[in-house]
C-alpha cells in the first residue's frame, strides 16, 4: 500500500495523498495495539495515545480516499444520466431541465386537490460579485449556495437552476405547508452565511481571497396544477426578489390581501 500510494503521488493522482499519510500511521498502531494486548499492565498511557491516534488517522486517510473516489463516480454517474441537462457548476438541472420538470410535476398533478408548492430561492448579488472579482468567484459562489441548497432540501422535494441568479424547489406534498415555512426561513439562514471565495487571475492561479455573503430571497407559493408552469415559476421568483427588502427574506402570497407579504418573523429571527 505504500508503494503503491507513494507512486500515485509521483503521478499526481489527489486520491494518493490521504493513502500515504494513512498508510504511514498504520505501523504506529499495530505495534502500540499488539503491546497493549502482550502486556496491557504495564502499557504507558502514551502509547495508547499514540495508537488512537494513529488508528484514527488511517482511518481518515482510507475514508477521505474513498470519499475524493465515490464522490467522483457519483458525479460521473450524474453527467451520463442527465447529459446535457446537467449543470456542473450548481450540480442540478439547468434551466431548462428545471422547465421541463416543472410542466412534468403539473401533468402528473392534474385531477389532484392538493396544491404544488414552488419555493424559489434567488440571490441578488451575484452579478455585482462577477464585476468585483472575475467569472471564477461567480462560479465559487454559485457551487457553494448549491451545495447549501441541496443539504437544506427535505426528501420529495425536486429542485432545479431557474435563471442565472436563482434555485426552484418544487412540491407536491403540501399537506404540511408549515414544514415548507421552516424550509424556507432555513434556506434564507443557511444561504446567508459568509463565505471565503477564491479568486483567480488569468493564469488559472488563485490570486486572493473575498469574504462575501449572499443577498438572498425566498418566495414561497402554493398553486393548483391547472395553471401555467412558467407564469408560477416567474412569479415565485418575483416574490423571492421582493424578499430581498424583507427581514425575514422570506416571502409568501398573503391568502387575505391576495398580496405578497412578508412571512411572519421568529424571535430567532430579531
Amino acid at each position: 500500500a505504500l508503494l503503491t500510494s507513494v507512486n500515485g503521488v509521483r503521478r499526481g493522482d489527489r486520491n494518493a495523498w490521504p493513502v500515504l499519510w494513512g498508510t504511514l500511521m498504520l505501523p504506529a498502531c499495530v505495534a502500540g495495539v499488539t503491546w497493549i494486548a502482550l502486556d496491557p499492565e504495564a502499557v504507558p498511557w502514551r502509547v495508547h495515545a499514540v495508537s488512537a491516534v494513529a488508528a484514527i488517522t488511517f482511518l481518515t486517510g482510507v475514508g477521505a480516499m474513498l470519499w475524493l473516489r465515490y464522490s467522483y463516480l457519483i458525479e460521473l454517474r450524474e453527467v451520463l444520466v442527465q447529459g446535457p441537462r446537467y449543470d456542473p457548476i450548481t450540480r442540478m438541472r439547468t434551466h431548462a431541465a428545471t422547465a421541463q420538470m416543472l410542466g412534468q410535476t403539473f401533468m402528473r398533478q392534474q385531477g389532484s386537490t392538493r396544491p404544488v408548492v414552488l419555493i424559489a430561492v434567488s440571490i441578488g448579488n451575484l452579478y455585482a460579485l462577477e464585476n468585483l472579482h472575475g467569472r471564477a468567484a461567480l462560479n465559487h459562489a454559485l457551487f457553494i449556495c448549491a451545495s447549501r441548497v441541496r443539504r437544506c432540501v427535505p426528501a420529495g422535494v425536486e429542485l432545479g437552476r431557474l435563471f442565472e441568479d436563482s434555485f426552484l424547489l418544487v412540491s407536491r406534498d403540501a399537506r404540511n405547508f408549515e414544514q415548507l415555512i421552516k424550509l424556507g426561513r432555513r434556506l434564507a439562514g443557511q444561504l446567508s452565511r459568509p463565505v471565503t471565495l477564491r479568486t483567480i487571475g488569468e493564469g488559472g492561479e488563485v490570486e486572493g481571497r473575498a469574504e462575501w455573503a449572499a443577498q438572498v430571497g425566498v418566495g414561497l407559493l402554493a398553486t393548483t396544477a391547472q395553471a401555467q408552469p412558467a407564469v408560477v415559476a416567474g412569479k415565485v421568483r418575483d416574490m423571492a426578489r421582493t424578499a430581498w427588502s424583507y427581514e425575514s427574506r422570506v416571502a409568501w402570497l398573503d391568502q387575505g390581501s391576495d398580496q405578497i407579504a412578508q412571512v411572519p418573523l421568529l424571535d430567532t429571527d430579531r
